[in-house]
């Protein structure tokens, strides 16, 4: 199948692509009208990205593609750092892009729009937030003059600020050039804003496929009431700040800077036990090089200050901990693509990983082994092959063998960084739950960096980010 003229509508074909255990995706033909924007929505790992993936012929079992660069669609991926290559600048790959000899007045204008300061173009991709990266990988597509937007997840790794920024400006862009949008999200409040027709995956399989309004006011039962039923329940007020007089698990001053930048100065960090701790704060402020320096990678950041953690001092240098605190963090990172051996089948990792937490902890194998079950069906992996590698896994799936592995290694500190941003708000949910009830049983403290938080006033903290 030659790829559909984007001037016209796109007409998929159905969509059956066969998998390990049955059928990936099933879905019948559909219609992506030219001019209305589509959400794509469904619990994490229902086959949302593999449906954005088969429009563009990326799957091996697949059919032909239906959108291609050259007709004027592209992919926006979900993980902001696999779409841009590492030891290319930001100014090098829009030089890619043969945009003319005014390439760079046209890419700064586009930049701006996103909030991207121009000095970012000197930078490498490392150098950047996942927010800002993100807004990178959209401002190259936006140079090129789409016809056809494809985004998995636009606004996951973006402050709120951010997020309402990105979203005005796609709607603005869209008017402006003519584009259509087709977006996965897990926010209802974005599909309310930019969609004018949903498309709902579930296992696979379209659970629902038409207006908007028709979504979210007649919901049809099982997930689909229960995704529309907890966006509406999602608001929540801010929980308490911790107090000072509040018992302390983690507490000391930190300071966090790159060359003669500093990020935070003097900052009173405080973390309770028993508690999940919640970080709000702006894209590019310094949460991600905050989880580094408590995980004991602090480099190439500036530091100063001193921690404690169970009123022990707490080196920022891994290798200077002892053993008692190399065990003790446990950082689960944004996307999880750095946290296990990506060629190695995910059963191998576990065996070793389940060996080794038994003879640290000196608990009966079995014992453990029974707990990793336990877990493995709570947290909504039971289904998943892990005779596979990690590298198959949708980021959502990852996330949640990060946390399954964190909970055996049983932390004293545990480090989130946006474990929940690529999750739908029924997992979200079930992963929150089982956070507190880990932090309380084990009197740990959790501490949890999120665009979008889902307090629970009455049993989570927030941490005050400073203004700089």
């Amino acid at each position: 199948m030659t790829p559909t003229a984007v001037a016209e509508d796109v007409q998929v074909p159905a969509l059956i692509v066969p998998g390990d255990r049955g059928r990936l995706l099933d879905l019948p033909a559909m219609t992506l009208v030219r001019g209305r924007h589509t959400a794509v929505v469904g619990p994490s790992g229902a086959g949302k990205s593999l449906f954005l993936h088969a429009l563009f012929g990326w799957l091996k079992d697949g059919p032909d593609a239906v959108l291609s660069p050259r007709d004027g669609g592209y992919l926006m991926i979900q993980d902001p750092g696999g779409g841009l290559t590492p030891a290319l600048s930001v100014a090098g790959h829009f030089r890619e892009l043969g945009l003319g000899r005014d390439w760079r007045a046209r890419v700064t204008a586009v930049m701006a729009r996103l909030d991207l300061d121009a000095v970012l173009l000197s930078r490498l991709p490392e150098q950047l937030s996942g927010g800002q990266r993100q807004r990178v990988m959209l401002a190259l597509i936006l140079c090129r003059r789409p016809r056809w937007v494809v985004c998995d997840e636009p606004a996951a790794s973006l402050d709120r600020d951010a997020e309402r920024a990105m979203v005005a400006l796609l709607k603005a862009e869209a008017d402006h050039f003519g584009f259509t949008l087709v977006f996965v999200t897990h926010q209802g409040r974005l599909v309310r804003e930019m969609a004018d027709q949903v498309l709902m995956i579930d296992r696979g399989k379209a659970a629902f496929f038409g207006g908007v309004a028709a979504f979210f006011e007649a919901p049809a039962r099982g997930v689909h009431a229960d995704l529309v039923a907890a966006w509406q329940a999602r608001d929540a007020v801010s929980p308490p700040p911790v107090s000072s007089d509040e018992p302390r698990l983690l507490h000391g001053r930190v300071a966090l800077g790159y060359g003669d930048v500093w990020l935070v100065r003097d900052w009173p960090l405080h973390l309770t036990p028993g508690r999940l701790h919640w970080l709000a704060a702006p894209s590019g402020a310094g949460k991600t090089t905050l989880a580094k320096l408590l995980a004991g990678f602090p480099e190439p950041a500036r530091w100063a200050g001193e921690l404690a953690l169970a009123e022990k001092p707490l080196a920022a240098d891994w290798r200077l901990r002892s053993v008692e605190h190399r065990y003790a963090v446990a950082w689960l990172f944004q996307h999880g693509h750095a946290a296990f051996n990506p060629h190695t089948p995910m059963a191998q990792q576990w065996k070793r990983l389940i060996a080794g937490c038994a003879d640290r902890q000196a608990r009966p194998l079995a014992e453990l082994a029974q707990a990793f079950e336990r877990w493995r069906e709570i947290l909504g992996l039971g289904s998943l092959d892990f005779a596979r590698s990690p590298a198959t896994f949708s980021i959502g799936e990852r996330q949640r063998c990060q946390l399954l592995r964190a909970l055996l290694l049983q932390p004293r500190l545990l480090i989130a960084d946006e474990l929940l941003s690529a999750l739908d708000v029924l997992t979200r949910r079930v992963l929150l739950d089982l956070l507190r009830r880990f932090a309380e049983e084990r009197q740990a403290a959790v501490l949890l960096f999120s665009h979008n938080p889902d307090w629970d006033t009455t049993r989570d903290r927030r941490l005050l980010w400073p203004a700089g």
